[in-house]
């Protein structure tokens, strides 16, 4: 009997020791491989945890992909009349909308779109993921530094935390009508968070080599996104 128990108590240590190294693997304060995304631990007040790198990018460095905020596809074109929350009328048709642009009741309701269908951190990554808070952005740019610099040649700017582990976004611009712009000089990257001011419009991320903002913009406009950990 004795050597039953012994046996159950064993077992059951193997296993509190797995799930604590389990626990432990889910956060980082630097990559420890090349099986990206992981969870980067920055020492931050609030305890979240960032992704390594952008939605749809295999690398920190890597650009990714971009969206119209609420969407979760890529698109050949961003602008209203593309966008799937906007409706209104193309007089010239140039493929932007010139008269009685309305956003839809749908998407003004989101408020915010944190962990729902229209999070394309949690569509694309999975229940672990999502995109972060305006809070959370307000969170980084308040405690961490950060500075203007390049990974493998990629321009960025890398955001260090109270405990020195870091991030890096790339600049990877954003997408307006077919074009990519400012790749490489800026980066922009979508919060959950609505712009209340304004049914158009929502927050993002804004950077360059000289400055670091919160603010909003059209929603229509393909962003970056970098994910947070639940």
């Amino acid at each position: 009997m004795k050597k039953i128990i012994s046996t159950i108590l064993f077992v059951c240590a193997i296993c509190v020791s797995v799930s604590a190294q389990d626990v432990n693997q889910n956060s980082q304060s630097s990559c420890p491989d090349d099986k990206h995304p992981h969870l980067i631990d920055l020492g931050l007040p609030s305890g979240t945890k960032w992704a390594c790198c952008n939605v749809g990018a295999d690398t920190p460095e890597a650009f990714g992909e971009y969206y119209a905020w609420g969407e979760t596809e890529e698109k050949s074109s961003y602008t209203p009349k593309s966008y799937k929350y906007c409706t209104g009328v193309d007089t010239d048709g140039d493929g932007w909308y010139d008269e009685n642009v309305q956003y839809t009741e749908e998407e003004q309701d989101f408020g915010d779109i944190i962990s729902g269908t229209h999070d394309v951190a949690l569509v694309k990554w999975g229940e672990s993921w999502q995109m972060p808070t305006l809070q959370q952005f307000r969170e980084l740019l308040d405690n961490c530094s950060s500075e203007w610099t390049s990974v493998n040649d990629v321009e960025g700017r890398r955001f260090t935390g109270p405990n020195g582990a870091s991030i890096f976004l790339p600049a990877a611009g954003n997408r307006n009508g077919a074009s990519r712009i400012l790749a490489d000089s800026s980066g922009n990257y979508w919060s959950s968070t609505w712009g209340t001011s304004d049914a158009s419009r929502a927050n993002e991320l804004t950077f360059d080599s000289g400055y670091t903002s919160v603010h909003t913009t059209y929603r229509y406009n393909g962003r970056s996104v970098r994910p947070v950990g639940k």
